[in-house]
C-alpha cells in the first residue's frame, strides 16, 4: 500500500528488494495443464502461461507471469488443484479460486475467491496457518494440515466445515490422499506419519521414520515435511529431518531409504515409475522403487520447497521446481533444466 506512493526510483528499489527476499513455497498446474500457479512469502499468487513459455520463439518476456494478485499480507504456503478449483493455503486460512476465472483475475491484479475459510486454532488463538491441502472428489472434501496439529476437513464446494482429525501433537506439514480411497496420510513436526480413515475420521496407523536407525539424522531433526502416495495406493514416500524414504503403505514398513546425507527433504512426489525428492541441497533427485538413485539434477533456486509434475498436458509435460528464489526452474525431461520462469 505504501509502495505506490513512492517516486519511481524508490519504487524500483523497493520492488527489487522484495524480489531479492522472495521465497516461492508451492506450485500447481491448471486442470488443462496450460497454466502454472505459484505462491510466495508475500501473499501473492502468480499465474504463468506454459504454452507461451515453452514456445520455440519464447523470450524472457514470455516467461514472466500473466499477472500477480495479492491474496493477503502474510505468507502463502501451499497450492492444490482439485477438479476446477485452485485451493490456496497459508497464514490466512484457505481460499478457493475457480481456475476459469483466475487467469483474468491475476491480469487485473484483484479478484473475488469462490469461498474462504479462516481456521480457528485449538489453542485459543483466533486462527492457525494452513501448511498443506489435498482433496477427495468422492467425499466432496478438502483436508487442510494446520499449524496447531489439527487436520481440518471442509466441503469442497462451499467451504463449510465437515470435521477434524485429532492425533498429531505438533504442526501438520503435509497431507496426501491415498488414491481413490477414503484414506489420508499426514506428516508432522512431531516426527510421525499417520494414516487416517475419513469415513470415521479416526487414525488407522502411525510410524515415526526417525526411530529407524538407517533414516535418523539427529543433527537435522525428526520432523516430517512431506508425504506422498502413488496412484495405486501401495507405496508411500516421506521426507523431512530423517532421510527421505519409501514405505509399503499397508504395513507401514520401510522399503528403502532415499539417501541424501545431511540434507533436509522438503518435497517428495511419485511420477510414473520413480520417486522425486528435493530440499536443502538444491538438487532434484530421481529414485527407483528399490532406493537406487537415477539422477541428481541441480536447480538454480537454492533450497527447493516445491516441486510439481504436469501430467495434464502432453504439450506442456514438464517438472517445475521453486524455493528460496524468485526463479522457478522448468525441466523438460529428468536430466535437463530448460529455462526458468520469474516470479515478479
Amino acid at each position: 500500500r505504501n509502495i505506490v506512493k513512492m517516486d519511481p526510483p524508490q519504487l524500483d528499489f523497493a520492488l527489487q528488494r522484495m524480489k531479492y527476499y522472495t521465497t516461492v513455497f508451492d506450485l500447481s498446474f491448471s486442470p488443462c495443464g496450460n497454466f502454472l500457479a505459484a505462491v510466495d512469502n508475500f501473499g501473492h499468487i502468480s499465474v504463468f502461461n506454459l504454452r507461451s513459455a515453452l514456445a520455440r520463439s519464447a523470450t524472457d518476456k514470455g516467461r514472466v507471469p500473466l499477472g500477480k494478485m495479492r491474496v493477503c499480507e502474510c505468507p502463502l504456503y501451499t497450492l492444490h488443484t482439485g477438479k476446477d478449483l485452485l485451493l490456496c493455503g497459508g497464514s490466512n486460512g484457505i481460499t478457493a479460486w475457480k481456475w476459469s476465472d483466475l487467469v483474468g483475475q491475476v491480469k487485473d491484479g484483484q479478484g473475488q475467491c469462490l469461498w474462504s475459510a479462516q481456521l480457528a486454532a485449538k489453542n485459543g488463538c483466533s486462527s492457525t496457518e494452513v501448511n498443506s491441502i489435498c482433496s477427495f472428489e468422492s467425499l466432496s472434501a478438502v483436508c487442510a494440515g494446520c499449524g496447531d496439529g489439527m487436520i481440518q476437513i471442509y466441503d469442497f464446494a462451499t467451504g463449510s466445515q465437515k470435521g477434524v482429525l485429532v492425533g498429531h501433537t505438533d504442526m501438520v506439514l503435509s497431507v496426501s490422499a491415498v488414491g481413490t480411497t477414503h484414506q489420508l496420510v499426514s506428516g508432522s513436526e512431531d516426527g510421525t506419519v499417520r494414516l487416517w480413515d475419513l469415513r470415521t475420521n479416526s487414525p488407522t496407523g502411525c510410524v515415526k521414520p526417525a526411530d529407524d536407525k538407517t533414516l535418523s539424522q539427529p543433527s537435522v531433526g525428526s520432523w516430517i515435511s512431506s508425504v506422498a502416495v502413488d496412484e495405486d495406493g501401495g507405496w508411500m514416500a516421506c521426507g523431512g529431518g530423517p532421510l527421505a524414504s519409501l514405505w509399503y503403505l499397508r504395513s507401514l514398513s520401510l522399503a528403502a531409504p532415499l539417501a541424501v546425507p545431511a540434507a533436509s527433504t522438503y518435497q517428495v512426489l511419485f511420477h510414473e515409475d520413480q520417486v522425486i525428492s528435493a530440499g536443502s541441497d538444491g538438487f532434484i533427485h530421481h529414485w527407483s522403487f528399490n532406493g537406487t538413485a537415477k539422477s541428481h539434477i541441480p536447480s538454480t533456486v537454492g533450497t527447493v520447497y516445491g516441486i510439481a509434475v504436469n501430467s495434464r498436458s502432453a504439450k506442456a509435460n514438464v517438472l517445475a521446481a521453486a524455493g528460496s528464489s524468485p526463479e522457478i526452474d522448468i525441466y523438460t525431461n529428468t536430466n535437463y533444466r530448460a529455462f526458468s520462469l520469474t516470479f515478479e
